[in-house]
């Protein structure tokens, strides 16, 4: 059976888990799971999506030339399952320019309602690692959050997005004191 049919027909936290360390044992099964995400079997990119995403945490370094053609295909992601898995992805990845189209859109699904809560909280992980990199958005970024209309959104989003303004007002007065002070 190969992996596509793995993934179409059973999934479990073990069994990913085990495909990460198989993956982990023979570097080969990733080029036949990678492509699976662009795949037009949803169940199978959905779900080849979030064994990527495990594989990401233990080998972060086999997305280094990835990150580009996952960007680009995130907007055209078909199922919520493949952007969140993909958006955790690229909020995790070692980056040192985001293209100005992948940051508008993780501004409009951060504040969309629409969105599930977790695109919504990993756009804005990802929306502060901008931050870090161009710290004009993070003004952009915090007003944005101090604005939304919390009854509108999720508690889990509500609850990322506190926490987040923290750290932003923390990170601003950390930059204060190391701008201002020899």
């Amino acid at each position: 059976m190969n992996i596509e049919e793995l993934l179409s027909s059973h999934l479990s936290r073990s069994f990913v888990d085990h495909l990460v360390e198989s993956i982990i044992e023979q570097p080969p099964l990733f080029d036949q799971l990678y492509p699976l995400v662009f795949s037009d079997n949803t169940k199978a990119a959905w779900r080849a999506a979030w064994v990527l995403a495990h594989l990401q945490i233990k080998i972060p370094t086999l997305f280094d030339d990835k990150i580009p053609e996952i960007i680009r295909f995130i907007p055209l992601a078909k199922h919520d399952g493949i952007k969140r898995s993909l958006i955790y992805i690229v909020s995790n990845a070692n980056i040192n320019d985001y293209p100005v189209d992948f940051i508008n859109l993780c501004f409009d699904w951060m504040l969309s309602p629409k969105q599930a809560p977790a695109i919504q909280v990993y756009c804005m992980r990802t929306l502060y690692r901008v931050c870090k990199i161009y710290p004009d958005f993070r003004p952009e970024l915090q007003a944005c959050l101090d604005n939304v209309e919390q009854a509108d959104y999720s508690n889990g989003f509500n609850a990322a997005r506190r926490n987040m303004l923290k750290q932003l007002h923390k990170d601003k007065i950390t930059i204060f004191f190391k701008t201002d002070f020899p």
